[in-house]
């Protein structure tokens, strides 16, 4: 999907890659930067004016050379060469990015951003994963937007069974939109890079694909494709991303021009792309007909792309989902639960700023959805999967009869808790976790949270001492384990 808005988002991050970097030469330096974006497109008519403009005001220290049209390979293949010594510089979109840090499919999932809104209040996320990024030595620039990906074919796709005659295009490396297609109910995907998808186009052998107007038009593919469903699924986005060991060589004297120049070209760019785009599907409308889905066709993109996403916040949600259960000791709400979780993460990223690293800052939210639930007093509730966890870890007794019974009045002895005790000996006691570590995600001292752990374990110790299946499951490991 966001392949083919890879050139654009070359394009994007190429810009960024003019002016991202941290200094400028004292020798020449070049930085050998690929793209995918074709050269006869606006994007690297934009790109060589502003690799003349940073050569022109370093006195020729720096010079910027591009290799358009993918001329050194797909992205994969680019971020090779890139690690071969053969490039300095990449301009890319999430494949690429992914390929240096795999969190950066969060911008993949299907129907979590699709507006230039929620985009924009995703780039307040950007200085993480510019962090993480200078930690594997390189510079990443600017997020570049690429645009709204929407779904073209060959053929008319008039309902969801339609999907199973699809040859769709996947891009080698983009895991999230093959689990999106399969989802869909594609059968045959077609994996090629962006350099071979025209000639793929022209032989039949890809009939559908997710992708931006503007990438699709530059690129030529809309030569090839009759009907376009009005529906965007996500947002594309790219950047580039630098060496800093060839970032090193750059004299700091340059710095601040620099920085002018990168200011300018990517807010240009990032301001210039819906118009872009909007302008390409009007172009694009001319040939292809374009067809507003129905109540039925919604509902079934609505449905697959929780299924990608759901298995996606299996992966990368299990710690927050493993908190929430021992905290709430009920698998009923979990899933519930969970998606609030990652509901209330987006609507946040506005708040974000890379003081915390992005776990801790998603575990707290976790917690504070914890809170919620926990305050709206709800019976304690259990279920078998709890004891069967809790004896498999050999917290409990190997009396499964016990085992329910001593968990079912452990978290009735739990919800008697104020929440704020209930949550910092749950992530301690249950969890795992150290109390700096609970300290940090609760947001108090470590005075503090030591203080309501060991008001909690007070309080369990005296209820047990007239419930002897509560004293026994509290006569576990669980009772003693030390305040690391």
């Amino acid at each position: 999907m966001l392949r083919h808005g890879k050139g654009l988002a070359a394009i994007v991050g190429g810009l960024a890659v003019l002016v991202g970097f941290q200094g400028l030469a004292q020798a020449q330096v070049v930085i050998r930067t690929a793209t995918l974006a074709p050269s006869n497109s606006k994007w690297a008519e934009e790109l060589r004016k502003g690799a003349a403009e940073v050569a022109a005001k370093t006195g020729g220290k720096v010079r910027i050379k591009y290799y358009f049209d993918g001329s050194q390979g797909d992205e994969g293949q680019a971020v090779t060469k890139m690690d071969l010594g053969q490039l300095d510089s990449v301009a890319v979109t999430t494949v690429g990015l992914a390929a240096k840090l795999r969190a950066f499919r969060l911008f993949d999932l299907p129907g979590v951003i699709k507006t230039d809104g929620q985009l924009s209040s995703a780039r307040y996320l950007w200085a993480w994963y510019q962090k993480r990024m200078m930690k594997k030595g390189y510079q990443l620039g600017p997020m570049g937007k690429v645009g709204p990906t929407m779904l073209f074919s060959t053929f008319k796709i008039s309902a969801p069974g339609d999907f199973g005659k699809c040859k769709m295009w996947i891009w080698p490396g983009h895991l999230i939109a093959g689990n999106y297609t399969s989802n869909l109910g594609v059968t045959k995907q077609v994996r090629v890079g962006v350099p071979d998808v025209l000639r793929k186009l022209r032989s039949g052998d890809i009939t559908c694909m997710l992708a931006p107007p503007y990438a699709l038009l530059v690129l030529q593919w809309h030569t090839k494709v009759r009907h376009v469903i009005d529906y965007v699924h996500y947002q594309q986005i790219g950047s580039t991303f630098t060496k800093v060991k060839v970032l090193s060589k750059i004299n700091p004297a340059h710095l601040n021009m620099m920085r002018q120049v990168q200011s300018k070209y990517s807010a240009k760019l990032w301001n210039a792309i819906s118009t872009l785009n909007r302008d390409a599907m009007n172009t694009i409308a001319r040939r292809v007909r374009k067809h507003k889905p129905d109540a039925a066709m919604k509902a079934h993109f609505k449905t697959a792309a929780k299924a990608s996403n759901d298995k996606y916040k299996r992966h990368v949600g299990s710690k927050r989902q493993a908190a929430l259960y021992r905290i709430l000791g009920s698998n009923r709400d979990m899933d519930d639960l969970l998606q609030e979780t990652f509901i209330q993460v987006f609507k946040s990223l506005k708040n974000f700023r890379g003081e915390a690293r992005l776990s801790t800052w998603i575990d707290r939210i976790a917690v504070r959805v914890a809170y919620r639930y926990i305050s709206k007093k709800k019976p304690a509730t259990f279920t078998t999967e709890m004891a069967d966890e809790l004896e498999g870890n050999g917290i409990m007794p190997n009396r499964h009869a016990i085992a329910r019974e001593g968990v079912r009045r452990f978290y009735a002895a739990l919800s008697e808790l104020s929440p704020s005790a209930r949550v910092a000996f749950s992530l301690h006691e249950l969890d795992g976790r150290s109390v700096s570590q609970v300290a940090d995600v609760v947001g108090a001292t470590t005075t503090a949270t030591k203080l309501r752990i060991w008001r909690a374990r007070r309080a369990l110790f005296k209820k047990a001492a007239n419930d002897p299946i509560l004293a026994e499951f509290l006569g576990t490991p669980l009772a003693t384990g030390d305040q690391r």
